[in-house]
């Protein structure tokens, strides 16, 4: 089951794209036998997201005052069923920081199920832009084609993981 392994969404800096993606996946996928959370690649440990990400989303009727960024280097990859990225880059930067190790699946958010951990090329895909430094309507752009694009990955994350790594 996905409870036991969450789902780790991955931005540059976790103050933005990926913290909003985490909170918007609880709220929108609580249905789902999941769990979510958000690292950064290149996050500045304890950093609060960005004043524009958390007015956004209380717009929204959501709350990331307690946000707090983590890197991705003390996420524990092996334990995580996937990590989801907002680009193709930041995915193939990930495959090479090794998360990809123990079994996590990693993907791009506008991908929904592929996987790349293996390897190859990533796909054409729709990538979640950087509201970092722009205006309020950025952040609502970014948040809208999350939510949007977290909806198409409902049924990849509803479905049983069959893996061997989900002990009872």
């Amino acid at each position: 089951m996905l409870r036991s392994r969450p789902v780790i969404f991955v931005c540059e800096g976790n103050t933005c794209r990926s913290p909003m993606a985490e909170v918007m996946a609880r709220q929108d996928l609580a249905d789902l036998d999941a769990r979510f959370a958000s690292a950064g690649l290149a996050a500045r440990a304890g950093a609060p997201a960005t004043e524009e990400a958390q007015a956004v989303l209380v717009e929204l009727g959501l709350d990331l005052g307690g946000h707090r960024a983590r890197p991705v280097s003390v996420v524990p990859w092996g334990e995580a069923a996937w990590a989801i990225a907002m680009t193709r880059a930041q995915a193939v930067r990930l495959r090479s920081a090794g998360a990809g190790a123990g079994g996590c699946r990693i993907g791009v958010l506008g991908a929904p199920g592929v996987d790349l951990a293996g390897g190859g090329p990533s796909p054409a895909c729709e990538e979640v832009a950087d509201p970092w430094g722009g205006d309020r309507d950025a952040y609502r752009a970014a948040a809208a084609q999350i939510r949007r694009l977290l909806a198409a990955w409902r049924p990849v994350l509803g479905a049983p993981v069959d893996d061997g790594k989900d002990a009872g």
